[in-house]
């Protein structure tokens, strides 16, 4: 049927018009054209029949090849499912690695920001520590001249204590040389003082005296009493030995001898000869004041007395 079609279709191809519409005048000439027409068609038919064979070996080899690309459809397919499968746990693996690597990340930045945090305090603490240290350098700088200041107010402190060591050394011993010229002053003056109160004392006796027997008692008296001058006096002997001869003076004739003969012997065992005690003149003036204000010399040594006193008083005490 097919092939009849395939005739017809070349048929009319090859004439151009239909059968049935074929002029009168071509009707002698039918035959050759058939014949032609035939050997076409045979020719066609067996082209047709070779296209044929050859569609149907494409289309074996395509079914062929469409059953081989099915199969490998199909194991691409599993395949590809295979690698979905391998690439949805790798997905997963790696978002899991992903939020690990997120996590370990975001506790990195923790880390870094606690670290940042840290060196900036630690930057913050060495600039405070370096403001300390200057301003504890600055203070070292300055206790260290307030040091040197005070040493150097030390050093004055110590020549000014030098200084007045010295002076007072100076005048300490120029004061023991003038208490030492003092009291050698004193003790020339206390022979004086004593020396001239007894011959004052004494002189009031010898105007008394005119009996020349008693004259040689008096002399011997005074002549003691003078050389025993060079020695410290003492002042109860003193005035024990001026009050027994103002006695004798003014006892009656019938004793004075008596009194003379012991005064001799108090004057030999007196501790005129070997006391070292100083003489004092308000003392004396209180033991023999009621013998010395009937006697007009005695009150004058006496106002003598005390005037070198006062005077010798002062002048220690000024130089002390």
């Amino acid at each position: 049927m097919r092939r009849e079609l395939q005739y017809s279709w070349l048929h009319d191809h090859n004439t151009g018009m239909p059968t049935s519409s074929a002029p009168s005048e071509d009707v002698p000439q039918r035959p050759d054209i058939i014949d032609g027409f035939e050997r076409k068609s045979v020719a066609l038919l067996d082209y047709v029949n070779n296209l044929e064979e050859q569609l149907d070996e494409l289309r074996a080899s395509y079914e062929h090849k469409e059953a081989r690309l099915l199969a490998d459809r199909s194991a691409l397919e599993s395949e590809l499912s295979q690698r979905l499968s391998r690439l949805l746990s790798d997905k997963k693996a790696l978002e899991e690695k992903v939020l690990q690597s997120h996590e370990h990340h975001s506790r990195i930045q923790k880390t870094l920001l606690v670290e940042e945090r840290k060196r900036q305090s630690s930057e913050e603490a060495a600039k405070m520590l370096k403001l300390d240290e200057n301003a504890a350098q600055e203070l070292l700088r300055s206790e260290r001249s307030h040091c040197k200041e005070l040493e150097e107010k030390i050093s004055n402190l110590k020549e000014q204590i030098k200084n007045k060591d010295y002076n007072y050394n100076r005048l300490k011993l120029k004061d023991e040389r003038e208490k030492l010229k003092l009291e050698e002053d004193m003790s020339v003056l206390k022979k004086k003082v004593s020396l001239g109160w007894i011959l004052g004392c004494l002189s009031e006796v010898y105007l008394r005296l005119d009996d020349k027997t008693k004259d040689e008692k008096r002399d011997e008296v005074i002549s003691d009493l003078v050389k025993n001058l060079e020695r410290p006096l003492d002042l109860e002997a003193v005035g024990n030995k001026v009050q027994q001869i103002l006695n004798v003076c003014l006892s009656p004739s019938s004793h004075r001898k008596k009194h003379f003969t012991s005064s001799k012997q108090v004057l030999d065992d007196d501790t005129l000869l070997g006391s070292s005690a100083d003489l004092d003149f308000d003392s004396l003036g209180d033991v023999a004041s009621s013998s010395m204000d009937n006697c007009k010399p005695c009150r004058l040594m006496r106002s003598a007395l005390e005037h070198e006193h006062t005077h010798h008083s002062e002048k220690i005490g000024s130089s002390s």
